[in-house]
């Protein structure tokens, strides 16, 4: 799974790259909380996150990556006299036998892709 924070050049621009690095810092945390002690959360760059879930099957994973939308949605960002939200959208694809692991992230970039395509906040699954 790709998760990307939406506009979030927006915080940086109007807030400063301070303000975006934490809440980046702290949208990590809770979204590292919200996860499975198997869930692997790393930062993928800039502001995406890849999660690799693992024995995890087609449905449980989109059922997942709602459940994250919502949760990710929900959480607020005190910085200086404000409070932000962010969202999220999220591409999701499944590891085939024998895929090469290129393969695998080109597919879900694919669909994260689409995901911030079809107006953000939302979740798209690559087959």
């Amino acid at each position: 799974m790709l998760l990307d924070l939406d506009n979030f050049k927006l915080i940086n621009d109007q807030h400063g790259h301070l303000a975006g690095d934490e809440v980046l810092r702290r949208f990590a945390e809770q979204l590292r909380a919200a996860l499975r002690q198997s869930d692997i959360l790393c930062r993928w760059g800039g502001e995406e996150f890849i999660l690799l879930l693992k024995n995890t099957d087609r449905h449980a994973a989109h059922e997942l990556a709602e459940k994250l939308r919502q949760y990710c949605a929900a959480q607020r960002y005190p910085v200086g006299d404000e409070t932000l939200q962010v969202t999220v959208s999220l591409g999701l694809s499944q590891w085939q036998p024998g895929e090469a692991l290129h393969d695998l992230l080109g597919r879900t970039d694919r669909a994260l892709y689409r995901a911030k395509q079809g107006g953000r906040d939302r979740v798209c699954e690559e087959h």
